[in-house]
C-alpha cells in the first residue's frame, strides 16, 4: 500500500516478547500513559462499541467522498480500535484503552491464548478471521493516526491510500462483527 505499509511497526513479533509486552500492559500504570490500562465495563456495553466502529467507518467514507484523503485515516483506525475494545468487553467485561496494549492483547490471544477469558475457543475463532497481518497493519494504522493528528503532511494525502486504508479497515471491523 506504500506509504503506510513502509511505516516501522513496534509490536513485538516472537511469544516471549509478546508475553512481556502484555504483561507490561497489565500493570495498573504504564510508564508512558500514567493512566490505567484495562477498566472493568459491563459486558453487555460492547454493542456500543461496535456501533462506534459502524459510525467511524461512516465517517471515513464520508470524507473519502469529500476528498479529504489524510482524515480518512483517523475514524478507519478508530474503528479497528473500537471492534477490538468489543471483544474484551464482552468476554472479559474490560475495556482497554491503551492503544498499543489492546493490539498487542489482540496477539497475545491468537498465538498465545489469555486464561481470564471465559470462552478461551470462542475468542481465538474470532481472531482466526483477523490475521496477524491485519493486526501489524492496525500497528501501522496507529502510528500513521497519530502523525495525521499530531504532525499533518501531505504525504497521507492520497485517494489510493485513503481507500485502501478503509477497505482494510471494514475488513477488519466486519471480520470481528460477524462472530460477535
Amino acid at each position: 500500500m506504500g506509504i503506510i505499509d513502509e511505516l516501522p511497526d513496534n509490536l513485538p513479533t516472537t511469544e516471549e516478547k509478546i508475553e512481556n509486552a502484555f504483561r507490561e500492559c497489565q500493570k495498573e500504570k504504564r510508564e508512558v500513559v500514567k493512566t490505567r490500562t484495562f477498566i472493568e465495563v459491563p459486558p453487555e456495553e460492547y454493542h456500543n462499541y461496535l456501533d462506534s466502529a459502524i459510525g467511524a467507518l461512516n465517517a471515513a467514507k464520508i470524507l473519502l467522498d469529500n476528498h479529504c484523503y489524510e482524515w480518512v485515516i483517523v475514524p478507519a483506525y478508530s474503528a479497528i480500535y473500537q471492534v477490538a475494545n468489543a471483544i474484551l468487553i464482552k468476554e472479559l467485561g474490560k475495556e482497554c484503552r491503551d492503544h498499543f496494549c489492546i493490539l498487542i492483547t489482540l496477539l497475545k490471544i491468537k498465538k498465545i491464548g489469555w486464561e481470564e477469558f471465559r470462552d478461551a475457543n470462542y475468542v481465538q475463532k474470532i481472531l482466526e478471521k483477523v490475521s496477524e497481518e491485519d493486526i501489524k497493519f492496525a500497528s501501522k494504522l496507529r502510528l500513521a493516526r497519530s502523525a495525521v493528528i499530531y504532525k499533518p503532511a501531505p504525504s497521507y494525502n492520497e485517494a489510493e491510500i485513503a481507500k485502501e486504508v478503509l477497505e482494510r479497515a471494514k475488513k477488519f471491523v466486519n471480520a470481528v462483527i460477524s462472530i460477535l
